[in-house]
């Protein structure tokens, strides 16, 4: 019974942490999507044949850090004994989607940064074919590049 109170004092407070995250997560995401339709509604809306777009591609690596001493110790022996070495360097996928036009008779460059490796978004851009960018009326520095079709 004693065992049975105990569990209950510790997995209560955690389902509530993990209920209330989800449901925290999921509010941020209706009230970004809902600010980012309001945006669409009051922007100008410049059409974007996708053909048209620079895609720069980035490869970026980084380290995945060990979690615990003991993996530590045994990538050590790993090592030592039998000439085997652990590589935790990642690397990861992403591009920079560019796109330049005119408006008001100055020349604009937009871009837009997405974790999609290159020919992923070739791909897509070749299947989706136009899209949006949506800029603000008073601040051109501040606008939203559609590219939802790439998730």
């Amino acid at each position: 019974m004693a065992v049975l109170i105990i569990i209950l004092i510790i997995a209560v407070p955690i389902l509530l942490v993990v209920l209330y995250t989800n449901y925290d997560l999921k509010t941020h995401e209706k009230e970004m999507f809902e600010r980012r339709q309001r945006f669409k509604q009051q922007a100008h809306k410049i059409p974007v044949n996708l053909a048209d777009c620079k895609v720069k591609k980035h490869r970026v690596h980084y380290q995945k850090k060990q979690r615990c001493i003991q993996s530590e110790r045994f990538d050590a022996v790993d090592s030592r004994v039998f000439g085997l070495h652990r590589n935790d360097t990642k690397e990861m996928h992403s591009c920079t989607i560019s796109y330049k036009t005119e408006i008001n008779g100055k020349p604009v460059t937009f871009t837009a940064d997405v974790g999609k490796h290159e020919m992923t978004v070739y791909a897509l851009f070749d299947r989706q074919k136009t899209t949006y960018i949506y800029v603000d009326k008073q601040d051109i520095e501040n606008y939203y590049f559609d590219l939802e079709f790439l998730d």
